[in-house]
């Protein structure tokens, strides 16, 4: 129980930041039971992360926490923020890293949109960002259909030794499902190293 705790409540333990997008958050918002530890990384509740001891992670991040604030006020949909998006994600996938134990498990992993009724994922470009919104290149359709993309499947170690890499192709995934390409990604996702370093 300590352990998982202190997983979801340290960052340094999975390589994450202190503050960001990560998924981690304070010793006193966890629920432990004997087969799980809950954390939420929001006053509200709603964004939370769940360990389960059999090995899963299970994350919620709400769409208003991932809001872009930045971007221009246009009157359209709300904007994704591609760095929050990216950075939730890669947390994930690095907490899983740090639960292996040198196991060398086989992973999958899968993200969804649900609910995304006025929202929309423009390029992390903030000048193609702004260019896209202001001509209402929106790219949900009508917004009211989930986006579920199949799961990735990650061979046994490579979540241990690339969790950022994992993140990126589940990434990849998803912007695809947004009608976006890897080309899209904040230029903090190198597509070489396919490591996220934001500062």
């Amino acid at each position: 129980d300590e352990e998982r705790l202190a997983l979801l409540t340290q960052p340094v333990l999975s390589g994450n930041r202190a503050h960001g997008h990560a998924f981690v958050g304070r010793p006193e918002d966890s629920t432990v039971t004997a087969d799980a530890t809950e954390v939420r990384i929001s006053s509200a509740g709603f964004d939370k992360v769940l360990m389960r001891g059999v090995g899963r992670l299970f994350g919620v991040r709400t769409l208003q926490s991932l809001r872009d604030q930045a971007a221009p006020d246009l009157r359209g949909p709300s904007p994704i923020h591609a760095h929050a998006l990216c950075e939730s994600l890669t947390s994930m996938l690095r907490i899983a890293r740090a639960s292996e134990r040198g196991e060398a498990r086989m992973w999958y992993g899968a993200v969804s949109v649900l609910r995304p009724t006025g929202w929309v994922l423009p390029p992390a470009d903030p000048f193609e960002r702004d260019d896209w919104l202001r001509n209402r290149r929106y790219n949900v359709g009508g917004g009211s259909e989930n986006l579920i993309p199949e799961p990735v499947r990650f061979e046994r170690g490579e979540v241990a030794s690339h969790p950022d890499a994992c993140a990126y192709r589940m990434l990849v995934r998803l912007y695809d499902h947004f009608g976006l390409t890897e080309a899209h990604l904040p230029r903090e996702f190198d597509p070489r190293t396919r490591q996220l370093r934001i500062d």
